[in-house]
């Protein structure tokens, strides 16, 4: 899978999707919109990674890469789900870009995180499941309510990044205070292994979202999320069709 994403990420920068196996009935949104690929923003604008960390679902032949892109010139925030058939032709491709526009805007501090072990492999005995990880992400959303009934399990500390801004000034990745009505995320992917679990939300049902969270031993350690601009969302009706 992480060749897939090289391969893809090549193709990108070349402004070419011939490069790269993609299935002809693939369904490609960029910022909640479609688009086929190759004609959208970042594929006539991309250029290489600036920094970029891969999560790797073995099991389910997906994968993210998240970080910061190159696209005309500039960093742009940017998370890319790669959805595969089998290991095989890409049947799915969602692309999640924050810009200058958009909520928060520092990409020069994400370069700055790349000491962070996002994609270290985890003794055995701090892994922790993938229900147990999807049901860490999908709590993190219910806890903006006046009075939650879930609780993320939170590391002591825990730091989390929206668009490059560090949040988490006490590093206490909590969000409770914080009253914000959101749709259920999806929660289609996550690396065992190196203890990451991506949730892709419509963020107060109006903004295109990821969170990308880091676990060990069963807490939350960090997060990085991507926030794009208002959109809709039409993944969570495609799902309902599947």
């Amino acid at each position: 899978m992480k060749q897939i994403v090289d391969d893809y990420s090549a193709a990108l920068a070349a402004h070419d999707p011939k490069k790269v196996n993609i299935a002809p009935e693939v369904f490609f949104t960029e910022n909640g919109h479609a688009f086929k690929p190759g004609e959208s923003e970042l594929w006539k604008g991309a250029g290489t990674w600036g920094e970029q960390n891969y999560l790797i679902d073995t099991e389910r032949c997906g994968a993210v890469a998240f970080g910061v892109i190159n696209e005309n010139g500039r960093l742009i925030h940017a998370a890319i789900r790669l959805q595969t058939r089998d290991g095989g032709p890409i049947t799915e491709i969602e692309h999640v870009l924050g810009r200058e526009s958009e909520f928060m805007y520092n990409p020069q501090v994400v370069l700055a995180t790349s000491h962070l072990d996002w994609e270290n492999i985890l003794p055995p005995d701090l892994r922790q499941s993938r229900a147990l990880m999807a049901a860490a992400a999908t709590d993190y959303f219910a806890m903006f309510a006046e009075q939650p009934l879930v609780n993320t399990p939170f590391a002591e500390r825990c730091d989390r990044w929206e668009n490059g801004i560090m949040t988490t000034p006490t590093h206490d990745c909590s969000p409770k205070g914080l009253v914000i009505k959101h749709p259920p995320p999806r929660v289609p992917l996550a690396d065992v292994e190196a203890g990451l679990v991506a949730a892709f939300e419509h963020f107060a049902g109006n903004l295109a979202d990821v969170h990308v969270f880091k676990m060990s031993g069963g807490r939350v350690q960090y997060a990085m999320a991507i926030v794009g601009p208002a959109s809709p969302d039409p993944w969570v009706e495609r799902e309902k069709n599947k």
